[in-house]
Parts: C-alpha cells; structure tokens; sequence
C-alpha cells in the first residue's frame, strides 16, 4: 500500500481478482485492514490540517 507518500510493507492480507469467464487470477489486491485504514485516516487529515487544503480558495 502507498500511504503518506511511503510504500508500506508488511503482512496485509490479500485477495484475488478472478477473471469471470476463465477462473484465472486477473491480479491481487492489498487487504487494508483496520490498521491500513487508522494510517491513511491519519495520514489524511494530517495532510488536511498542515497542508495547503484548509487555506485554498475554491476556482470557479
């Protein structure tokens, strides 16, 4: 998983994506978790509050 502008490895689960006509795996995807989805929760909103976000002016 890319969080917080870092590769993170580590033990995620993973799943399969079957292909549906041939039962071929397609490609594998990373299980988050609850503890992927507390750091990019984090990582987020700590972009949100140091970042540029809040103090950008909306284009039209």
């Amino acid at each position: 998983m890319f969080i917080d502008g870092n590769l993170l490895d580590g033990n995620y689960q993973r799943f399969d994506r079957i292909h549906p006509a041939t039962n071929e795996v397609m490609t594998t995807f990373v299980e988050a978790g609850a503890r992927g989805v507390d750091q990019a929760v984090f990582a987020a909103r700590s972009a949100f509050d140091e970042g540029p976000w809040p103090r950008m002016r909306a284009q039209s």
